[in-house]
């Protein structure tokens, strides 16, 4: 006979107390859809020759049947003679038809919340404003506890970017190992940190403020117990003792090693290797140790391996050191020790479609990180990886770490650090963005009426008196903002139009002016008495390169003037071999000067009627800046055979240009030049920061801890100095900017 049953929820933990009478043996549980049937075999006269046997099994299938209610498994017991060991099924190892389907994902699995979080760096050393703690790449994470401190989170990016954190929401950067190196890997053991850099160099620490270069990166992860650690870079696994020195360990059967883990008293490795008759086909395994010494392989499957490149190990623990091995290898596996491996019922990820990182932490929580057309699917999963959930994220995230406990953290592009703590009352995992403080890219940056004000093609504008507290504004999406005559200019250029808007205060806009067309927009700017746009436009174009060799382009040159912002005018470029990307007004002696994309540079007396200057063979003009106290106009040109930089002045309107040679590798290569009146210097920009009056003595600065590869734009004022670089803003007081002579 069957005898249906109500639906049982194991989030709510509720278990409905049943009775039945039958005649016959029970033989069957099943669940089908969203009931679930018990089946009676109808044999007469079995129950009371077998009383005895019968009671015992159905209290072991009540048993059964309790266990899986709570675990939120399905159950299938179909009389079938399968046998399994039970330490390797019970919970959540048993064979395939020991479960039903796995249900599908969900979004409403999945809460995500937007936040921001303080900034924990000095005020007055540098660091990353807009956004906070960093726009850089965020490449590995890992989650660690020393006898320095307590437990915490480092994560290591492009550019040297190293950020620590103690919850995993609050971030603090750190001093680069390296300028201009990218980290792509980190781990910890016994008090040392291992770093790996995206060209094969390797950097250790004991504190992550002073580095040594190191012989391990460890790039595929360390595993420790009480006593040991093993750890695997490059195929290769090293064993660490209480001797603290690495030892390397050979596994014969093994041709890859790509993860491990450490858990119920053993280490555990994922790799490949493969069977003498088939040489050339590879098969997943895993490596089982308790001393890190001797080494014992287990296929997890015996169906050659189709992508051998993602293989991922992690332990989701249901106890201090204890729990259930999960494995992916063209599919997911589970085991409970390690030994015997049996799939998933149906996994989240298919062979090509594979977790990047896989992250498991207590009562059964594991989240993965898999990629595809440039997002993110994060998967989450509360009972051991029977079930999981998906949601595609926007951004890209790199990595995943949890902290033993509950908590997981996230690294990605552009500095995204997402945090997920798992909640028992729901069984899901609340998650929420918590880096970076306002993630917009930033466009342009200004100071004007005593405010710095950033712009952002993302619907955002920003706002600062000190460049480190910044107030958000929406606003249209703006390429470039500018100010003058009491009031702000803001242009957006698209494959559509080029459109202008005028504000008084960065917060209300109007368009003022459309040019349809496709146009691409080099400069916006005020030049003390007129605004200024610079850039190129096309009728019958599918878009600009960005390289330096224009004859490929059938564009024109786009300049447009403007005193109050509104009426906009076309002026002539005649006599120009490219357009302008660099532009300044010399108020004393009243005259023009323009650098064109192609290095060439250009004055005028009045707009209109340009004249190609001559300065030095062989050299590419980068940017100009006019000393309008006096009229020094000052450039930065690069050596096209050497690429070191040539600083030249002159101050009759460019007849006549003296340059300055910088011998010195501080002074390249550099990205713009600006004039402070207030101070009556010269600030240039490229990797570090040079500043001088004349050009005669030049004085350097470096940005650490911030690591930057090239400047747009400097911005100074209220005591404080500002850089634009790669979409993001990097501040400091003057007052804590120590400069040095160059050489």
């Amino acid at each position: 006979g069957v005898m249906e049953v109500s639906p049982v929820s194991s989030r709510k933990g509720s278990i409905h107390e049943i009775e039945i009478e039958y005649e016959g043996a029970l033989s069957s549980v099943e669940r089908v859809g969203q009931k679930k049937y018990f089946y009676a075999g109808t044999v007469s006269g079995w129950l009371d020759k077998h009383q005895t046997a019968v009671t015992t099994l159905a209290a072991i299938v009540l048993i059964v049947v309790i266990s899986a209610i709570v675990a939120g498994l399905y159950i299938h017991a179909n009389g079938n003679d399968d046998t399994f060991d039970d330490e390797d099924c019970w919970p959540f190892s048993c064979p395939s038809s020991f479960y039903s389907d796995a249900t599908s994902a969900y979004d409403d699995d999945f809460y995500w919340e937007h936040y921001n979080n303080d900034d924990l760096t000095g005020n007055s050393q540098w660091a990353f404003r807009l956004p906070s703690p960093t726009n850089r790449n965020l490449h590995a994470i890992s989650h660690f506890v020393s006898e320095l401190s307590d437990d915490h989170f480092v994560a290591v990016g492009d550019d040297s970017t190293i950020l620590v954190s103690v919850n995993g929401t609050n971030w603090r950067l750190l001093p680069p190992i390296q300028p201009h190196v990218d980290l792509v890997s980190v781990s910890f053991s016994v008090n040392t940190f291992y770093v790996g850099t995206s060209t094969g160099e390797c950097f250790q620490s004991d504190d992550l403020h002073h580095w040594t270069t190191g012989v391990h990166s460890f790039a595929s992860g360390i595993a420790s117990s009480d006593t040991i650690s093993v750890g695997v870079e490059d195929n290769t696994v090293w064993l660490r003792d209480i001797s603290l020195n690495w030892i390397r360990v050979v596994i014969r059967d093994a041709d890859r090693i790509l993860d491990l883990t450490y858990g119920n008293g053993v280490f555990a490795l994922i790799g490949t290797t493969h069977l003498e008759k088939q040489p050339d086909a590879q098969y997943a395994a895993v490596w089982i140790s308790e001393n890190g010494i001797s080494w014992d392989s287990f296929l997890i499957s015996n169906t050659i391996l189709q992508n051998n490149n993602q293989l991922q190990i992690s332990l989701a623990r249901t106890f201090e050191g204890h729990g259930i091995f999960l494995a992916f290898a063209d599919r997911l596996y589970t085991s409970g020790t390690g030994e015997n491996w049996l799939p998933v019922a149906e996994s989240p990820w298919l062979e090509s479609a594979a977790p990047t990182s896989l992250s498991c932490a207590v009562d059964g929580y594991c989240v993965a990180l898999s990629q595809g057309g440039g997002q993110t699917v994060v998967s989450q999963t509360s009972d051991y990886g029977l079930t999981w959930s998906s949601k595609v994220v926007g951004q890209v995230f790199n990595a995943i770490a949890d902290n033993d406990e509950a908590t997981f953290t996230g690294v990605g592009s552009k500095g995204n650090v997402i945090q997920g703590i798992a909640s028992d009352e729901i069984r899901r995992i609340y998650w929420k963005q918590v880096a970076p403080k306002f993630g917009e890219e930033i466009s342009s940056l200004i100071f004007a009426d005593s405010t710095f004000v950033a712009s952002s093609e993302k619907y955002a504008t920003f706002q600062s008196i000190d460049g480190i507290e910044w107030d958000r504004s929406d606003s249209p999406s703006l390429s470039f903002v500018a100010h003058g005559n009491g009031k702000f200019v803001g242009s957006f250029s698209n494959a559509l139009s080029l459109n202008l808007y005028v504000s008084p205060d960065t917060e209300d806009w109007t368009v003022v002016e459309s040019f349809e067309g496709f146009y691409k927009i080099a400069q916006l700017i005020f030049d003390g008495h007129q605004f200024v746009l610079t850039g190129r436009t096309c009728d019958n174009c599918e878009g600009f390169d960005d390289d330096d060799d224009e004859s490929d382009e059938k564009y024109e040159s786009v300049l447009f003037t403007s005193a109050d912002g509104e009426e906009w005018d076309s002026r002539d470029t005649s006599g120009t071999n490219s357009y302008f990307v660099d532009f300044d007004w010399d108020s004393i002696n009243s005259c023009y000067y323009a650098v064109g994309a192609d290095g060439s540079m250009y004055n005028a007396d009045t707009i209109g009627t340009w004249t190609e200057l001559y300065v030095q063979e062989d050299v590419n003009c980068i940017s100009v800046a006019v000393n309008q106290r006096n009229g020094l106009a000052m450039a930065v040109f690069e050596d096209v055979s050497t690429g070191r930089t040539v600083i030249a002045t002159s101050n009759n309107c460019g007849a006549h240009w003296t340059t300055i040679p910088c011998t010195c590798s501080t002074c390249g290569p550099i990205d713009t030049i600006s004039y402070h009146y207030q101070q009556d210097v010269f600030y240039m920009g490229g990797s570090e920061i040079i500043r001088t009056t004349d050009g005669s003595s030049l004085e350097w600065a470096s940005t650490e801890p911030v690591s930057l590869d090239s400047m747009t734009t400097l911005s100074l004022g209220n005591n404080a100095l500002l850089i634009l670089s790669e979409a993001a803003i990097v501040s400091a007081s003057l007052d804590s900017i120590s400069f040095h002579e160059t050489c």
